[in-house]
């Protein structure tokens, strides 16, 4: 696996906001020894902010106008209602972690992928994405590869045509 890239490697090195999911101290650390700049909720608003519970509505709006790049690992924030068009709507580039893995997995998943989530932020085309050990999943094709998946998993019953007893005979003299 190559090195994830230092700051020093873009004209324009991006910024990152990390969701109160990730802002431990092994995250930040691991993209700031890298030369990026990293922000948190703690880092942003004040403590009367933070105590009354930092929203979406809080950080999105100013993490889109920065430009920054969110990691997250909420992976069910896109069955809420509106979360999706709140995120599209903040334009921010939204890179996704799979909610259940352990620090040693997220470090993991960001030095595969931190080269083209920089890529894809430098860009500047928002959007939503996932982040795993074969590369970055866009929320378009991950979509698209839920409903076939669940349309195999659950595919439409055909409807059985109802012959009747006179119709079936009928259709056996037809072909005999």
């Amino acid at each position: 696996m190559s090195e994830p890239p230092p700051a020093s490697s873009w004209a324009e090195p991006p910024e990152f906001y990390l969701d109160e999911n990730l802002a431990g101290r092994t995250v930040r650390r691991f993209i700031t020894e890298l030369g990026y700049r990293v922000h948190t909720g703690a880092s942003v608003f004040s403590k009367a902010v933070l105590d009354k519970s930092l929203s979406d509505n809080d950080w999105l709006p100013i993490a889109g106008r920065k430009g920054w790049v969110v990691i997250c690992r909420d992976q069910h924030i896109l069955l809420r209602d509106g979360e999706l068009k709140a995120y599209l709507d903040a334009k921010v580039h939204l890179f996704l972690l799979p909610g259940d893995i352990a620090r040693a997995q997220i470090i993991e998943l960001l030095q595969v992928n931190l080269r083209e989530m920089c890529t894809l932020a430098a860009a500047r085309i928002p959007n939503v994405y996932w982040l795993t050990r074969h590369g970055i999943e866009t929320y378009e094709d991950k979509s698209s590869r839920r409903r076939r998946s669940n349309t195999r998993k659950n595919p439409v019953p055909r409807q059985r045509e109802r012959v009747s007893p006179s119709q079936r005979s009928a259709r056996s003299r037809k072909s005999g």
